[in-house]
């Protein structure tokens, strides 16, 4: 499947638009652009855009694009990770880290894939108020037959 780059462009330009029409003081609304690297499997980097409502649902479209496999298998192909997390701020960390679960559902452009299609998603990160640090592992449980998982390590910053 190859993308098409206008409707992709529209597609991003309407949801920033959407984000930024909402009142997020009213609804609790917190959007976001992320990005940072896939670890272990691949050199790849990824890149995305998300939604927080009221620090407790977050839902994130991920772009990752191709890398070299680390173990020698040729190329990990581009795709496209959309999910959906329940998060969980620990009162004793006064609001600073917090744990995410959730599902996960992937797009692959071509052969080759580190995870199945649809996935679960457990991060953890510390929100610094207007960003975040985080760790996202992307796995299927050994339900699907393509399992080596997804580790990422990245940097969100509320827009």
């Amino acid at each position: 499947m190859k993308l098409k780059v206008e409707p992709m462009a529209v597609a991003l330009v309407w949801l920033v638009i959407f984000m930024f029409a909402l009142d997020a003081e009213d609804v609790g609304a917190d959007p976001y652009l992320e990005y940072g690297q896939l670890q272990n499997e691949t050199d790849a980097t990824f890149a995305g855009i998300g939604y927080t409502y009221n620090d407790k649902w977050d839902a994130s479209v991920l772009f990752v694009g191709e890398g070299d496999r680390r173990d020698g298998g040729g190329k990990t192909p581009k795709m496209k990770v959309m999910s959906v997390s329940r998060l969980v701020y620990p009162t004793w960390t006064d609001k600073k880290f917090y744990m995410g679960i959730g599902l996960s559902k992937s797009e692959l452009e071509s052969q080759g894939a580190l995870v199945g299609v649809y996935n679960f998603k457990i991060q953890f990160g510390w929100d610094f108020g207007r960003s975040k640090i985080f760790y996202q592992h992307h796995s299927s449980g050994d339900v699907n037959d393509v399992n080596v998982g997804v580790d990422m390590i990245g940097v969100q910053v509320k827009l």
